[in-house]
């Protein structure tokens, strides 16, 4: 299984952001989720020493969190056959 990303400190202008993407929905939970995969893409993109964030970055850590997801996955269920 891979790392965790670490939390990242968040710069000013992408928590502003991140506030924004918030502000838009009405539901806690929404929010909640929404900040969480923020923070998470954040940490991400700095890993990788991305820092324009545009469609091909957005949809490469799409790719990466479905990579990731399917690995526990496939670890779930071989869990679950032992």
């Amino acid at each position: 299984m891979e790392n965790e990303l670490s939390p990242a400190p968040l710069e000013d202008g992408f928590q502003q952001f991140i506030d924004l993407v918030k502000n838009a929905v009405p539901s806690p939970h929404t929010k909640r989720a929404y900040s969480e995969v923020l923070k998470e893409f954040h940490a991400w993109q700095i890993t990788i020493g991305e820092s324009i964030l545009n469609k091909a970055t957005l949809n490469t850590f799409r790719w990466r969190k479905r990579e990731v997801k399917g690995s526990q996955l496939n670890n779930t269920i071989i869990n679950l056959r032992n």
